[in-house]
């Protein structure tokens, strides 16, 4: 990034509080889409998707969620740890910070871990799937 350059951060709102995400690059991308593609095509499968937004959509995925590998599920989760800012202005990869929040914002953990999955994401995929996951209008 050159001096000067801000980061055109993505943004997800949990509990009326806003986490930023860095966005990835299309190197780092391809991977993690690539893995999240295979990851979440089990839990995806039989979900109808509606207009009741991300929390209808969420409690439609809920019954297939034993079919997403758990070893996945972590290292996806950690991706978005590693490009997530704290409401408070931290880095959600600084384990502290990462601790502290949490721990006082328990119900935002797999919230904004899940929304960020998506947010990171939906630019990588078609604008109408982009659209379902939340990154494009």
């Amino acid at each position: 990034m050159e001096a000067g350059t801000s980061i055109d951060y993505k943004s997800i709102m949990v509990g009326g509080v806003e986490y930023k995400l860095i966005p990835l690059s299309a190197n780092q991308a391809i991977d993690f889409c690539s893995d999240a593609s295979i990851s979440l095509a089990p839990l995806l499968t039989d979900v109808e998707i509606g207009d009741g937004g991300m929390g209808d959509f969420i409690m439609r995925i809920v019954p297939n969620i034993g079919k997403l590998n758990p070893d996945k599920a972590k290292a996806m989760f950690r991706v978005v740890r590693e490009q997530m800012m704290l409401p408070d202005g931290k880095r959600a990869a600084d384990v502290l910070s990462f601790h502290d929040w949490f721990n006082d914002h328990k119900s935002h953990l797999m919230e904004s871990h899940v929304r960020g999955l998506f947010a990171l994401v939906a630019d990588f995929f078609p604008q109408e799937l982009g659209t379902i996951l939340g990154g494009k209008s």
